[in-house]
């Protein structure tokens, strides 16, 4: 993961039928760019996921494209407190995790909210909720950790031009 950080791709073998790779080198997701990026992807490789979190901005996405069309998408950046996209209709996985959707369509509060020690609860999306959803439509990266691998990953250079 050293190497994802750095900007390199980081590229496993098939883990439940699935390739995860992990990079920094991904278009920004409020780039015009993302949504063709990841369409492309899929119309050269199938199904394909995109999850992105970045902490430190409060920033958490997803997203599923299938032979060359991006079927779902959203981000979230919560910095800006706004939604960078929202591509196709919420999934079934969405509505079970409550997310997915823009802040001019949360519902609305009790007037007398129930008390709650996690200040930060509400209808947006954290790291949890896009490692849930890896795990509910692919392969949660949680639970990888010792698990056996049929080799190594693969590390390779990222190029400038995607």
């Amino acid at each position: 993961m050293t190497a994802a950080y750095a900007g390199q791709w980081m590229v496993t073998p098939p883990i439940d039928g699935w390739t995860l790779a992990a990079s920094r080198s991904v278009p920004a997701p409020d780039d015009s760019r993302f949504a063709s990026w990841l369409a492309g992807l899929s119309a050269s490789l199938g199904q394909v996921q995109y999850f992105g979190s970045i902490r430190s901005a409060d920033y958490y996405a997803w997203g599923r494209a299938s032979g060359g069309v991006v079927e779902r998408a959203f981000g979230y950046l919560g910095e800006r407190e706004e939604a960078l996209f929202d591509i196709g209709e919420r999934t079934a996985e969405e509505h079970a995790l409550g997310v997915g959707f823009l802040p001019d369509s949360w519902p609305e509060w009790p007037e007398e909210p129930e008390p709650d020690d996690d200040e930060d609860a509400g209808p947006w999306p954290d790291e949890e909720t896009a490692l849930t959803l890896a795990g509910f439509w692919s392969v949660d990266p949680r639970s990888l950790e010792g698990a056996p691998m049929a080799g190594l990953p693969w590390i390779t250079e990222s190029h400038a031009d995607g």
